[in-house]
């Protein structure tokens, strides 16, 4: 699975679209947005009209052996009446320092 999740970055960097944004294997942790997503966040904060939560879901994908169940961690907006996913985190560490970093990662991006 991370042999095909680095190609899978690669192949999106190359073509200038990242989407995946980082990959690690112990714990398993995947950081995934695109420019498009920070960009919507950029506007949205600019107009004083964001508000972002985390939502955690299971059962995304099998369990990683050796590991803790996977969820996937995503950062959602309220649009429209519509729930939106700005940014996700596929993990089987589920801490604060973790939700942390992603949140942290996010952040870093929107300020290049």
């Amino acid at each position: 699975m991370i042999t095909e999740l680095q190609i899978l970055k690669e192949n999106d960097e190359l073509m200038g679209q990242p989407y995946i944004r980082e990959i690690g294997l112990d714990p398993l942790v995947v950081l995934m947005f695109s420019d498009e997503q920070l960009k919507i966040i950029q506007h949205l904060s600019s107009a004083k009209t964001l508000d972002l939560y985390v939502d955690a879901t299971g059962s995304v994908i099998r369990k990683v052996h050796g590991q803790k169940r996977p969820l996937l961690d995503s950062l959602v907006a309220e649009l429209q009446n519509t729930t939106v996913s700005l940014a996700d985190m596929l993990t089987t560490k589920h801490t604060i320092p973790r939700i942390s970093h992603f949140l942290g990662t996010v952040k870093r991006q929107l300020s290049l």
